[in-house]
């Protein structure tokens, strides 16, 4: 995966992904003074490849598995989103807004996520499955 960036402070950059590490390449723009090419300034671009942190994940959270994703709807009290029907038996459908949907994408297969903190959030079934184990 190579993703191009831009952040603040003139840095420029991409994201590239290698086996079990994430590197930012950034490229920092260091204006200097160049008196003897009668430049008062230019740019000098430095690559510098750094490793991002790497984390385990260990809290425990709120997860139903995905078994279908309704429509975008409006529904009677005026608010928009839609309808989630979790495969694990005992729990009926549920709404989630549309701010949620739009973020979030939820698909079939996946995981409806809460967090302690009442966050609510999407994840994909590889990513969960190898990131959590039922307790």
């Amino acid at each position: 995966m190579v993703k191009m960036f831009s952040i603040g402070h003139g840095l420029e950059g991409e994201t590239k992904s290698k086996p079990d590490k994430v590197y930012i390449r950034e490229v920092p723009k260091i204006i200097v003074n160049d008196y003897a090419s009668g430049l008062t300034s230019k740019e000098i671009y430095m690559p510098v490849d750094v490793q991002m942190p790497k984390y385990r994940c260990h809290k425990e959270v709120w997860a139903l598995k995905i078994k279908a994703v309704g429509q975008m709807t409006m529904f009677p009290d005026g608010e928009s989103g839609c309808m989630i029907e979790p495969e694990d038996k005992g729990y009926g459908p549920f709404r989630v807004s549309k701010w949620y949907t739009g973020k979030h994408d939820p698909k079939p297969g996946g995981y409806f996520v809460q967090y302690e903190d009442g966050y609510q959030s999407y994840s994909p079934a590889k990513a969960f499955e190898e990131g959590y184990t039922r307790i």
